[in-house]
């Protein structure tokens, strides 16, 4: 398995001297083919190897994107060919149509979030965790600045946590009996020791969640992509969803993935997880086209791994092993 960090400059990544003031999808997914390509000219073993990529969130614009550079390099025989055989990509951002708007504000009304009467909504939608509406909220964190592209949830959320924040530090914390809702100051913290950066062969960095670089963030549709992958190739593609999710509501991927206009050879129905040893759960719902399928993952919300880490796996190893979602239950 290849991690990449990806644009340069995020993570432990260093970028050096690029001769530009902002990444962007083209500019990211150009650097991350030529990563790509170098690697496997140096790894000559992996070649012939089967490839697939998958990422989260605004991996929805990095993931299409390279996927083009990938398809159509391969049609240049001075270019080193890459195996790619298909992607994931998790609670993507893809159209701004369809990520905002109505079917956005529709995912509030329906889970209760707002009244179905909207002549009754007060217009204080409180303070929540746009990652995760079942988890509680990191104020220290300001879990809102982890979405840095534009985004009505995270904006609107933003100056009501500073309020929080300084009433928190009047009253102090209560106690939560669940996962700790600031963690990620755990990672934080132990990402950011000499021993750990050491440890992974890492440049002393001071490492940071969501930061380290200037980024213009694409207003494009990714659909078009999606459309010519499903009529130029054969890569198998598997488009999820963590369904309490507010940054990008499943409404909307949803609803991009139905207005494909595909012919399901299996109808949405319920997929099944064991991972925790307590017999087959429902662990989401999902819709089968063939060359593409399309998934809810109950319970999780941004970054579904996060969230629901062994639906995940599950979800993941069949995508892989080309294995049918519900597993063995039906």
């Amino acid at each position: 398995m290849l991690y990449l960090e990806s644009p340069a400059g995020v993570g432990f990544s260093i970028q050096q001297s690029v001769g530009f003031e902002r990444w962007n999808d083209d500019l990211t997914s150009t650097a991350s083919y030529d990563f790509l390509k170098n690697w496997f000219a140096t790894f000559e073993t992996f070649q012939e190897s089967d490839f697939y990529i998958t990422g989260e969130s605004y991996a929805g614009h990095y993931i299409p994107t390279l996927v083009d550079k990938i398809y159509e390099g391969n049609k240049d025989s001075s270019n080193l060919p890459i195996n790619l055989k298909g992607f994931m990509v998790g609670n993507p951002a893809t159209d701004n149509a369809y990520d905002s708007g109505e079917l956005y504000e529709e995912y509030f009304w329906s889970h209760g979030l707002n009244c179905l009467d909207h002549t009754q909504n007060s217009g204080k939608g409180g303070v929540y965790n746009p990652y995760d509406i079942l988890a509680d909220v990191c104020y220290g964190l300001r879990v809102a600045d982890h979405v840095r592209f534009p985004n009505p949830t995270a904006d609107a959320l933003r100056g009501l946590m500073k309020e929080q924040d300084e009433r928190r530090a009047r009253l102090g914390a209560r106690d939560v009996p669940e996962m700790p809702p600031c963690i990620s100051d755990t990672t934080a913290n132990y990402l950011n020791q000499p021993s750990v950066q050491e440890a992974i062969h890492a440049a002393p960095t001071e490492w940071q969640d969501c930061g380290g670089i200037m980024y213009q963030h694409g207003q494009e549709s990714m659909i078009p992509f999606y459309q010519k992958f499903l009529t130029e190739t054969n890569y198998r593609m598997m488009v999820y969803s963590g369904d309490a999710d507010t940054v990008l509501p499943f409404i909307g991927t949803e609803q991009w993935v139905l207005d494909l206009g595909l012919t399901p050879t299996e109808l949405w129905g319920p997929w099944y997880s064991d991972w925790n040893g307590q017999g087959p759960q429902v662990a989401g719902y999902y819709v089968n086209y063939g060359q593409m399928q399309y998934a809810t993952v109950k319970g999780a919300g941004h970054e579904v791994p996060w969230f629901q880490p062994g639906s995940a796996y599950d979800m993941f190893e069949r995508y892989l092993t080309n294995t049918q979602l519900h597993g063995t239950y039906h």
